[in-house]
């Protein structure tokens, strides 16, 4: 069955950092017919990478701790522990060296060899947001910097988490972050 998509009418509704977009569309269904008129929002935001980046050394992933408003107003405590990640909002940079600049931006590490994953959307039902995920690997030696995001205004707390944290912090839901728990489950999976 081939898809098909109308779309009507289409506005933008908020042009800020992010962006929304206001739809009036039809969408082919699976009994063939159209779907009624629909009023849809899609929320824009830049791409993002993440990385996962084990401590060979010391046997631990490297994580960060951080503020997040959204967590906050949601009525949770909004310091989160997850992946260093980042925005792909600089021109002409590809999602690896995007990556390899957050990394010693957040952490301190440098990192010289990046394995991309997998790519994937971060929340279907409403955002155009695609994240690609990286593993990586790192010793003292590839400390080249202090991290914490100074540079750019953040407040970052880098953190290393042993393969018990993870764990733990996967069953009693310490670790909340989607991309972070995507990556902890394939690390396990594929390197633990």
């Amino acid at each position: 069955m081939e898809h098909e998509v109308h779309i009507l009418e289409a506005q933008r509704v908020f042009d800020d950092f992010f962006k929304i977009d206001a739809y009036l569309l039809r969408h082919s269904r699976f009994d063939g017919s159209l779907s009624p008129v629909l009023n849809r929002l899609v929320f824009r935001r830049h791409d993002a990478v993440a990385a996962l980046l084990w401590h060979t050394d010391r046997k631990k992933l490297i994580l960060v701790e951080q503020f997040r408003p959204a967590v906050y107003v949601s009525g949770k405590d909004g310091w989160t522990i997850e992946l260093p990640a980042g925005l792909l909002d600089v021109k002409g940079e590809t999602p690896v060296e995007s990556m390899k600049r957050e990394l010693i931006e957040e952490t301190g590490y440098r990192v010289e060899s990046l394995d991309e994953l997998f790519t994937y959307h971060a929340s279907v039902g409403g955002s155009t947001e695609q994240l690609t995920l990286f593993y990586g690997e790192v010793t003292d030696a590839d400390h080249v910097a202090n991290g914490g995001g100074e540079d750019e205004g953040e407040d970052i707390s880098v953190v290393e988490w042993s393969t018990e944290q993870l764990v733990d912090g996967l069953k009693e839901g310490s670790l909340s972050d989607a991309k972070t728990i995507i990556a902890v489950q394939w690390l396990m999976a594929n390197k633990l």
